[in-house]
């Protein structure tokens, strides 16, 4: 029987699925069977999947009406037979090594993790964890949920860990407690919360801080590329869907969940930036934010001290509910990363 199921969820990503699945092909380990699932695509993804299939036995091609990456997962998910499950987006692609090493550092551990790189168009930047080895599981926990003290003096690991893909999870622990993915629409992101669900159920787990996993940037469809009218709405409820696995906890599960809160105002502010509306529109999201009671405490009870002098600054208007330097401090951060793109 196979040791691991990779699940590949495909839409619309024919300038890069071949070199995906290829990369998979072309893994060291080999015992592994894919379920490469088409989402509804209207490009070439279904066929690019079913020429794959038609070659490689270890590829299942699974084709469906248009569902979102969550239900697609799941689809996925309730096909899965083996000890191992693994998520990788059909946009991104891995290293020859990716899932032997993940399955080498997987004994006596429920769910092994590996750093990435962010692949531009013309470089590639690693992002490294600054943490590596054993841990129990409740740590890697609240580190998704939050950073806190000396974790935020780089603000920009409040979601380093939190994705589904570049980890390897035990499929007993998914299958033994009906865990899924909540829909991208009602929570703007579902990864976070698998994880936290995920991880309230395991013991352990084993952080390999070397990017095994290439996450692509430049994918111009990509939905981090476009505005979300809802995405406040959909944080929102993530963060009433995350606030129970804070509870009855220690304190500083409380404190990394508002920090999560505060230091959300970047992806957020960046959202609005893509806001077709303008700038009147923009303005109005971004001081409606910093006056809801919520966005305040957590801006209150941040400790500006940790952090770098510009997000200092940045949060510091945050506070003072100083709407035009939140934007225009935005409107920098855009910059870089287009730049950067």
């Amino acid at each position: 029987m196979e040791a691991i199921t990779v699940i590949v969820a495909c839409y619309n990503v024919e300038a890069f699925l071949e070199e995906c699945l290829q990369s998979i092909a072309n893994q060291s380990f080999t015992n592994f069977k894919v379920l490469a699932i088409n989402d509804g695509a209207t490009d070439a993804t279904p066929k690019i999947i079913d020429q794959f299939a038609a070659k490689d036995a270890r590829f299942q091609a699974i084709h469906q009406s248009n569902k979102g990456l969550s239900e697609t997962r799941n689809v996925g998910i309730a096909e899965v037979s083996t000890p191992w499950v693994t998520f990788i987006d059909g946009d991104d692609y891995l290293a020859p090594d990716y899932l032997q090493q993940l399955l080498l550092n997987a004994n006596h551990h429920d769910v092994v993790l590996c750093s990435y790189n962010r692949v531009y168009k013309t470089t590639q930047l690693p992002r490294k964890f600054g943490m590596s080895g054993s841990r129990e599981a409740s740590q890697l926990q609240r580190r998704i949920i939050g950073l806190i003290n000396e974790e935020l003096r780089d603000p920009s690991q409040a979601d380093s860990m939190v994705t589904a893909w570049g980890k390897l999870y035990r499929s007993e622990i998914i299958t033994e407690h009906q865990l899924q993915f909540t829909s991208t629409k009602l929570i703007g992101t579902e990864d976070a919360l698998f994880n936290i669900q995920y991880l309230e159920q395991a013991k352990s787990v084993f952080i390999l801080d070397e990017p095994l996993y290439q996450y692509r940037k430049y994918n111009l469809h990509s939905l981090t590329n476009t505005y979300k009218a809802n995405l406040k709405m959909q944080w929102s409820t993530l963060y009433e869907k995350i606030r129970p696995y804070t509870q009855n906890k220690d304190q500083i599960f409380e404190t990394a969940f508002y920090n999560r809160v505060a230091l959300s105002l970047i992806g957020l502010g960046l959202n609005e930036q893509l806001n077709p509306n303008g700038f009147t529109a923009r303005y109005a999201a971004i001081k409606a934010l910093l006056n809801e009671p919520l966005y305040r405490k957590a801006y209150a009870d941040l400790k500006y001290s940790f952090l770098p002098l510009h997000w200092k600054v940045f949060f510091i208007l945050a506070k003072w509910r100083c709407v035009i330097g939140v934007l225009l401090m935005l409107t920098a951060i855009q910059n870089i990363l287009k730049k950067n793109q």
